[in-house]
């Protein structure tokens, strides 16, 4: 995800097991896409998810994030659970601002809503 780069960090603890991930905008073949990094002390990290996108634009025909997804903001909540706010556009044009949400503690996997 992240062949060109990364850019557009964004930290957060998690509120239950203390540790730190960072999400940030991956540059690469599926275009923008958001990763994260882990950390134990918030100064070493090290790639989540096998160093695969965490979340990447929806595959579905004329969705209202199937161009990119870009510029992550992670809000840890109480329960474990994390929001992820980002910038995201269709294949048709525009822009507009997605959230998805973690599935449980998992970190690695999202569930878009709304659109």
């Amino acid at each position: 995800f992240n062949e060109r780069g990364v850019s557009r960090t964004w930290t957060v603890m998690n509120p239950t097991t203390r540790n730190y991930t960072m999400f940030c905008e991956g540059h690469g073949p599926l275009g923008h896409t958001i990763g994260a990094y882990t950390s134990l002390d918030g100064i070493t990290f090290e790639p989540a998810n096998g160093g695969k996108p965490v979340f990447a634009p929806s595959e579905e025909e004329g969705h209202w994030d199937a161009e990119h997804v870009a510029f992550p903001c992670a809000v840890a909540m109480e329960d474990g659970t994390c929001r992820l706010y980002y910038s995201c556009s269709p294949k048709e044009g525009g822009s507009g601002i997605g959230m998805a949400v973690s599935d449980g503690l998992d970190w690695n996997t999202f569930t878009r809503h709304g659109g």
